[in-house]
């Protein structure tokens, strides 16, 4: 793929969030089974934690009620929801903050410093380009404490019959097939105004390889959510 087509839908998943920010949020209100599911593994003791493409911020809510949480810091690159987050978690009692960042962009955890567990949770099959996805775990879990754990989600909706009815043509927004690598799809949304998004099946293979080229160990696996509690595959890593 081309970076300038992997801009175009960096763009596109942009410009989707941000107009549809207050839809999107109201179906992401529920915690997720699988966050349940991944808290036993989580590092001891209370925790320093990085929501790398936080949307909404539920998972701040979600550790603050499991009394593990010492700080969070979310980051996203959609304004609409950041301004979702904050209206409805900055005043959680454990210190909350939110910050726009854009994730495509190299070396972006820049400055900051590290954390004992990092969440990206159903971003990753966002981001165009095997290149950048590798890139990206890799800027992660160089922000990993030792012992540290990265936490990923990414959503199996290739797999979903339910879900692959979403799927549509790239000649819908001018592209074709030559232009995107395998595994690349662009789906509909229809809550709240007609929308597209631009998603990648991430599968255990690939993120066996992400997570071996970036000096992780996958420790657990599964998948859950959704009404068939097989829509997102959950991969916690740690840094050794």
């Amino acid at each position: 793929m081309k970076d300038e087509i992997a801009h175009q839908l960096f763009d596109l998943n942009q410009k989707f969030y941000d107009q549809v920010a207050p839809a999107f949020n109201r179906t992401r209100q529920v915690q997720m089974h699988g966050f349940h599911k991944a808290l036993p593994h989580f590092p001891p003791g209370k925790l320093d934690v990085l929501d790398a493409g936080c949307g909404n911020g539920r998972f701040s809510e979600f550790m603050s009620q499991a009394g593990t949480l010492n700080s969070y810091l979310g980051i996203d690159f959609s304004a609409g929801l950041l301004a979702q987050a904050a209206e409805q978690f900055e005043q959680l009692p454990e210190p909350v903050r939110f910050k726009q960042v854009d994730l495509r962009e190299p070396n972006f955890l820049d400055g900051y410093p590290t954390f004992d567990l990092i969440t990206h949770h159903a971003v990753m099959h966002h981001i165009p380009q095997k290149k950048r996805r590798q890139a990206i775990v890799i800027e992660l879990a160089a922000h990993l404490k030792p012992n540290g754990m990265l936490m990923m989600s990414t959503w199996q909706f290739a797999t979903n019959e339910r879900q692959k009815r979403k799927i549509v043509d790239w000649d819908t927004i001018g592209l074709n097939e030559t232009d995107v690598e395998p595994g690349d799809y662009l789906l509909t949304w229809n809550r709240g105004g007609l929308g597209y998004r631009y998603c990648c099946m991430v599968d255990r293979q690939q993120t066996a390889e992400l997570a071996s080229n970036a000096g992780l160990t996958i420790t657990e696996q599964y998948l859950e959510d959704g009404k068939e509690r097989d829509l997102s595959l959950y991969s916690l890593m740690v840094k050794r």
